[in-house]
């Protein structure tokens, strides 16, 4: 027996009623719970990290006072979220591999 993509068949055809055997059932369920994590894993991947000021310190092993000047002479750059300071991972990522 053929399978049928459920997903494409319930868009096909909206209205109709299907009779599903519970062992397809919970292959469909564990085919979209895969597939939601691989896209999250996806979004995760791209999205950029931000850090706190402390965070900044330990990585950096520095002052916060350095940090500061460092954001003036424009070696680093913050980012406002919420009215709190954050500075991208992948800078600081930068300034430690030179």
């Amino acid at each position: 027996m053929s399978k049928i993509n459920i997903i494409d068949l319930a868009r096909a055809y909206p209205d109709v009623n299907l009779t599903i055997r519970a062992g397809d059932l919970a292959e469909f369920g564990e085919h979209l719970i895969t597939d939601i994590m691989r896209k999250a894993e996806m979004v995760r991947s791209t999205e950029e990290r931000l850090l706190s000021p402390e965070q900044v310190s330990n990585m950096l092993q520095v002052s916060d006072t350095t940090i500061w000047r460092m954001e003036q002479d424009g070696r680093l750059h913050s980012v406002l979220v919420r009215g709190q300071k954050r500075y991208r991972y992948s800078e600081i990522m930068k300034i430690i591999n030179g």
